[in-house]
């Protein structure tokens, strides 16, 4: 079937993250994060059959959308879509002169993604089935946010346990506050800590190795750049962690330098950045090949979230699923989505299984593209419970709407 419609949806979805008022530190904090903003893509084919896909935005939303409307949807108009891995061998060829990571590499893991999920309705399979695997319940860890206090992380980390995850994640990067949760929870609960990319290779070693006794199951990206492979193989031979890295990681091409520099325990393609489906498919073989483990990054809302859970159950059973805690924000858009609750098992419908839930919100294609009420490149306030999201009934000069000036040109005048 041919593609008729691509459309892309820049959300921006409020969240709590517990501790409000509380947190003393930034990074990927409660103190700077109140809304996750993603972006969605909708592939439409002749027959009407809809795909959704996503791709890692944070606050690249408009670039995203530009990447969608200038580069790639001219070359998914009038496509086959029964040959994904063409068409998208097309996409990353015809674009690779922007670079092959970054935001066009997160556009075309949209593509994919939504090709899947159209391939599976189409088939009228869930997409872990068209994998060759088989429904499980995964075991999910509870990811928390950078508190940089000590007393919230642990109040949350205790909370989560209490609600039923045995793994948690910490973004925290004083060891202190990490021994404080390692206390409070208890030596019989998994800990991981992200640190962001936060470290040089001295201080990550320096770090991991005053955190030996806690029983740490992984230290995820300790040092930048993130693409130091070498640097990586030096903190994991010389800290006494096992290393995680690979969320920033695209195509499998990266992933197998850093698995050939022998820099990580644990390899985390991140579905909605590496490339899509095909890709992280790609990585889960070289992972195979070089004894190494997977273990996903997906604190995604969306379609991201849906295919990372497909794939683990087709692929890595065994393996963790990222959710994150304390605010459920799958639920938002696939209220039948079973809670995250230290288990979960991928929807049994064709594809992904759930469409985002129209009834409960209205997407805006093209969210954030121009001057609004709620000022240039802020998206409307958006209520707890719902996708209530305002747009003026008259738009501003500026807003990119077609016109005679061109698709995105301010027209002339004050």
């Amino acid at each position: 079937m041919l593609i008729t419609a691509v459309e892309g949806f820049h959300v921006a979805l409020p969240v709590k993250l517990g501790g409000e008022g509380r947190s003393d530190d930034a990074g990927w904090s409660i103190r700077d994060v109140t809304s996750f903003n993603h972006f969605l893509l909708r592939i439409e084919t002749e027959d009407g059959l809809v795909g959704w896909g996503e791709a890692f935005a944070f606050k690249g939303g408009e670039a995203l959308q530009a990447i969608v409307d200038t580069l790639l949807k001219p070359a998914l108009l009038g496509a086959d879509t029964s040959d994904i891995d063409a068409i998208i061998h097309r996409l990353q060829f015809e674009n690779h002169l922007w670079g092959r990571y970054g935001l066009t590499l997160f556009a075309i893991s949209a593509v994919d993604i939504a090709l899947w999920d159209l391939a599976g309705k189409r088939a009228g399979k869930p997409l872990f089935e068209m994998l060759g695997g088989r429904r499980n319940d995964l075991v999910a860890y509870a990811s928390l946010p950078r508190y940089g206090n000590g007393d919230v992380a642990a109040e949350l980390a205790c909370r989560a346990v209490s609600e039923g995850y045995q793994h948690i994640k910490l973004h925290e990067v004083e060891p202190d506050i990490i021994a404080q949760v390692r206390g409070a929870i208890g030596p019989d609960i998994s800990l991981m800590v992200d640190t962001n990319c936060a470290w040089d290779e001295a201080d990550a070693i320096a770090a991991a190795r005053s955190m030996r006794d806690l029983d740490l199951m992984m230290i995820e990206e300790p040092v930048f750049p993130p693409e130091d492979f070498a640097a990586l193989a030096r903190v994991r031979e010389a800290g006494g962690i096992p290393i995680a890295a690979g969320e920033c990681a695209c195509t499998s091409f990266e992933f197998e330098h850093m698995l050939q520099a022998g820099a990580v325990d644990f390899a985390q393609p991140s579905v909605s950045k590496v490339g899509g489906i095909g890709e992280f498919i790609k990585v889960s073989d070289l992972c195979r090949k070089y004894a190494v483990s997977l273990m996903p990054h997906s604190p995604y809302l969306g379609p991201g979230f849906l295919a990372t859970a497909h794939l683990l159950n087709a692929r890595h059973p065994d393996s963790l699923l990222e959710c994150i805690y304390p605010d459920a924000i799958q639920a938002r858009f696939y209220p039948d989505l079973e809670q995250c609750d230290g288990m979960l098992a991928p929807p049994q419908g064709p594809g992904l299984g759930l469409d985002p839930d129209a009834g409960r919100h209205r997407a805006i294609p093209g969210l954030t593209r121009g001057p609004n009420e709620f000022g240039s490149t802020t998206p409307p306030p958006v209520g707890l419970n719902s996708f209530d999201l305002r747009i003026p009934e008259t738009p501003y000069f500026g807003i990119r709407e077609p016109n005679k000036f061109g698709p995105t040109v301010r027209p002339p005048g004050p």
